[in-house]
């Protein structure tokens, strides 16, 4: 599975699967699946702050 195959499509997350002999079938991702796809990918960004970090930077 490549970046490509993840999209939005009409406010939902869509998923391209590729089979043997070229096929392809474009479905939309399971609630649970797109939650994990933000939070993995929000995690990747950086985004995500440890609470722990704030106690340790404000002193």
């Amino acid at each position: 599975m490549n970046v490509e195959d993840v999209f939005w499509q009409k406010g939902r997350r869509w998923i391209r699967l590729h089979e043997k002999g070229g096929k392809h079938h474009i479905m939309p991702a399971h609630h649970n699946l797109q939650d994990c796809l933000v939070t993995e990918s929000i995690a990747l960004v950086g985004i995500v702050t440890h609470p722990l970090d704030a106690a340790t930077r404000a002193s």
